[in-house]
């Protein structure tokens, strides 16, 4: 592999994780800083590489905020006296990852620059993804099925991929951001995009090294789930397995400590966000979801999109470009809520639920409500029997079935939008996702939007790609003679289950036709259907009628159509 010169953004983000992720004394906590004592110590800005420059401006970010400074070494030194070992300093949250003696949690909550002081939790759970081993497979021959993608040709099919394939859509150019229990890079399913020089960057965040397989000295088997996952949208062996986006380019980031159970520190999520976000991620996507924890277990309140650290970093992510990617998890059968795991929660997120090969729902496949009443997951795709590649050996490969397995999917799947749609941000991509789902206009919290058709969303979705002002709504067409598509924009972002209400009236002011819509979050370009009836499902007569976006009392777009019959 080339040698990598790290951007100073990269060097800014890794001098800050200063401890070893598993071999420090004491319980670990987040010390969040006061905002006006944090502005005082926010001295150093990071310096983004273009990539990640230019998906900033994308969503119009203002390159002022917080997490866009690192602070003073000054303020560490403060600390020091307090803590054992400070792991690393979050951007996102504003707070210091820390080990620290119990007894002196209070001292350091009545440090004058300390807002507050709180655990960071560790996950563990005895439950994975089901992941069966074969034999290396031999190629399909002619006549036996499908000679390119081999076994893979179900998974990708479902999603209409394999036409886009065809059209060269297949990721080129676009940067995904992996997390999962490490990968073997030796794979052979890996070779193209490792001999391409299209593995980018790599970072264990749990021993605290640059090699995401697994090591002499370090617990072995790590990098199962994580092949498969990669596999499932970077692999290419024409015959035998074909990922779903397997000309993108790789961040991969190895998070959760595998030894006779799972376990994941949060920190170490939050960290990887950041760490992508720092080197240009137009994607993150984590098989990788969590709830109960070796201290506590979340309750189902905070499954509210905005209060776990963890969501709370994944939206700051979507407001900052990245599109975000998470299973919904395998839980369904163990809680009576629907067994919904965070970050799956989040509003910036796009979350995935399991199919099997006929496209119904898996019973283990988690789903909401979310404790605010939005609908999870947002869509599905297979995640039952997926062909995928095996750790262990360069050759194996296997089945498995879980939420794992359908989310890296829809995350290549945003790599072919986005490679089509590189005006896009993460609200327009996941709009689009809604919209091209099979059950677009019955959406429920078992399927979500259903199963997304990629194709149509690359192929016949150009009014997403139109100039848009916030404020407005264009109708396309217009004039129209019966059904219009209306779309608005909106400035600015919010994370709000409230969603919007569309209204029409005629040019006396009467309201003829309204439909509330739960867009959430409500950021980016928007689009709706009207057929020109009224209330009553009654055509409404040629002329001008007017189009209002409404939050509550707030209009946030208006527009006009012309009907003319």
């Amino acid at each position: 592999m080339r040698s990598l010169r790290l951007p100073l953004a990269l060097v800014c983000s890794v001098a800050l994780l200063w401890g070893h992720a598993r071999l420090l004394e004491g319980i670990k906590v987040w010390v969040y800083i006061k905002e006006d004592s944090l502005w005082k110590y926010l001295k150093v800005p990071v310096l983004y590489g273009d990539r990640g420059r230019l998906r900033l401006q994308k969503v119009r970010h203002a390159f002022l905020q917080k997490e866009d400074f690192l602070p003073e070494s000054v303020l560490k030194k403060k600390l020091e006296g307090y803590v054992h070992a400070i792991r690393g300093y979050s951007r996102y949250l504003g707070a210091f990852s820390c080990y620290v003696d119990p007894g002196e949690i209070g001292v350091i909550e009545r440090l004058p620059f300390v807002e507050k002081v709180d655990r960071v939790r560790s996950w563990v759970s005895s439950e994975r993804a089901d992941l069966r081993k074969v034999s290396v497979v031999r190629k399909l021959e002619k006549g036996e099925g499908d000679t390119f993608y081999g076994e893979s040709w179900t998974q990708l099919e479902m999603l209409k991929i394999p036409s886009l394939h065809r059209r060269g859509y297949t990721g080129r150019g676009v940067r995904i951001a992996v997390f999962d229990t490490g990968f073997r890079k030796s794979h052979i399913a890996f070779s193209r995009f490792i001999k391409e020089e299209r593995l980018i960057a790599e970072r264990d965040f749990v021993y605290g090294d640059g090699n995401v397989q697994d090591e002499p000295g370090e617990d072995q088997g790590q990098e199962n789930h994580g092949t498969a996952v990669l596999s499932l949208i970077g692999g290419y062996i024409p015959g035998v397995l074909v990922g779903a986006a397997y000309d993108a380019e790789f961040l991969l980031a190895k998070t959760e400590y595998v030894a006779s159970e799972t376990r994941v520190e949060e920190d170490n999520y939050i960290f990887a966000i950041e760490w992508a976000d720092s080197l240009g991620a137009d994607i993150i996507t984590s098989s990788l979801a969590y709830r109960d924890f070796e201290d506590t277990t979340y309750s189902f309140s905070v499954l509210d999109g905005k209060t776990a650290p963890l969501s709370i970093a994944v939206n700051k992510a979507f407001s900052r470009g990245v599109v975000v990617v998470s299973a919904a998890g395998n839980f369904a059968n163990y809680y009576e809520d629907g067994g919904l795991y965070t970050p799956a929660d989040a509003f910036g997120v796009i979350t995935v639920g399991a199919v099997d090969s006929e496209g119904r729902i898996a019973l283990f496949s988690s789903h909401g409500p979310t404790y605010d009443g939005r609908i999870k997951p947002d869509v599905c795709a297979m995640g039952i029997g997926n062909f995928v590649a095996y750790g262990g050996k360069d050759s194996l490969f296997g089945y498995g079935s879980g939420t794992s397995f359908a989310t890296p999917l829809i995350a290549g799947s945003c790599a072919l939008i986005l490679q089509a749609h590189p005006d896009w941000g993460p609200a327009d991509v996941l709009n689009a996702l809604r919209l091209a789902g099979n059950r677009a206009l019955s959406p429920d919290n078992r399927y979500g939007w259903g199963i997304p058709d990629i194709a149509d969303i690359v192929l016949r979705m150009p009014e997403l790609e139109m100039e848009v002002s916030a404020g407005k709504v264009v109708s396309v067409p217009n004039p129209t003679n019966g059904f219009a598509k209306l779309v608005f924009g909106v400035k600015g972002c919010w994370f709000s289950p409230e969603g919007v209400v569309f209204k029409i009236f005629d040019l006396r002011g009467r309201e003829v036709w309204r439909k509330k819509v739960d867009f959430y979050p409500v950021c980016g370009k928007f689009e709706l259907g009207w057929k020109c009836v009224d209330k009553r499902g009654r055509s409404v007569p040629s002329g001008v009628y007017l189009v209002g976006v409404y939050k509550g009392k707030e209009c946030l777009a208006t527009g006009k159509i012309l009907i003319f019959r």
